[in-house]
């Protein structure tokens, strides 16, 4: 792998096209000025491909069945980590910052993006040691939608104190704190 420091990292997408033998294909999508001004994304876009296949392997281990209620919620923590972490390494060894890769991962996993990005704001908003396995992951994507992220732990304890009984309880607080901004 190659690290170029003194190049800035370039922006792409994965795209999926079709075929026209009907089988699926990915291709990184760059902006044609940065592709006629530096070469890399050319030689790497095979192997960046295969670093998003490996990533997308260990994320079916952790969500076999697509259902994140029925995985640990520390194990959601990891798949968002393992999403940023991989983001941050092809930037760091191939100078190419892909910003798209939840919508990638989703589609290529067969499931909503926005299921996807829950998880990645999940590792953002909440270090893994104060996940809570006792809270369904129904709340904790409910207080996720809080627009001011600071409340989010006062939510999720307004919960735990079963001072908010329900998801639905949770959305209302929400509504109401989004709502105050």
């Amino acid at each position: 792998m190659c690290k170029e420091k003194s190049k800035e990292v370039i922006p792409a997408k994965f795209k999926k096209i079709i075929t026209n033998d009907g089988k699926e294909h990915w291709i990184l999508i760059f902006s044609l000025s940065d592709f006629i001004t530096d070469k890399r994304p050319a030689g790497y876009e095979k192997k960046i491909s295969q670093e998003l296949d490996k990533l997308l392997i260990q994320i079916k281990k952790i969500l076999p069945h697509k259902k994140p209620s029925k995985v640990k919620r520390t194990d959601l923590w990891e798949i968002g980590d393992m999403i940023l972490k991989k983001r941050n390494e092809i930037a760091e060894n191939y100078g190419i910052y892909i910003t798209n890769i939840v919508e990638a991962v989703a589609i290529k996993l067969g499931i909503a993006p926005r299921t996807v990005n829950f998880f990645v704001q999940f590792r953002r908003t909440i270090p893994k040691n104060k996940v809570d396995e006792n809270i369904p992951w129904k709340v904790y994507q409910t207080a996720l939608l809080l627009k001011d992220k600071s409340k989010f732990d006062e939510c999720i304890n307004l919960y735990k104190k079963r001072i908010l009984k329900t998801t639905s309880d949770v959305l209302k607080y929400v509504q109401k704190l989004n709502k105050q901004l």
